[in-house]
């Protein structure tokens, strides 16, 4: 949940243990917002999404064993090329060695599951 959301979360009347579970939890959800925000600034992952990996040049990220996000080749793993995959969109990134757009693994996926589905039907 994004700071947005978590701003948009309304108190419901007709339930008060409700209110009161969401009442604890959004400083908590906030608190973790902010530090999410931070591992991003420092260059860490935040493990919130899938790591990526471009299907047109093979550049795909990677975490060291100090948890910094890096990228780098099928050919030298660990080997940070530097370049870093730029958000577009929720689920799209731009690959920043050939400019295509990477879709997050796991909305690909269910992406992929839903269009199937269509065609069933």
């Amino acid at each position: 949940m994004n700071s947005l959301e978590l701003q948009n979360v309304q108190d419901d009347n007709s339930d008060p243990s409700l209110n009161s579970l969401c009442a604890t939890i959004k400083p908590l959800a906030q608190q973790l917002a902010a530090v999410q925000k931070q591992a991003d600034a420092m260059g860490l992952f935040a493990n919130d999404r899938e790591l990526l990996e471009c299907s047109q040049c093979g550049l795909m990220e990677d975490v060291t064993h100090s948890g910094l996000l890096i990228t780098c080749r099928e050919s030298a793993i660990a080997q940070d090329t530097g370049l870093r995959f730029t958000k577009e969109s929720d689920q799209t990134f731009r690959c920043p060695s050939c400019g295509a757009l990477v879709t997050e693994p796991l909305a690909a996926e269910l992406e992929k599951a839903r269009k199937q589905l269509e065609m069933r039907k």
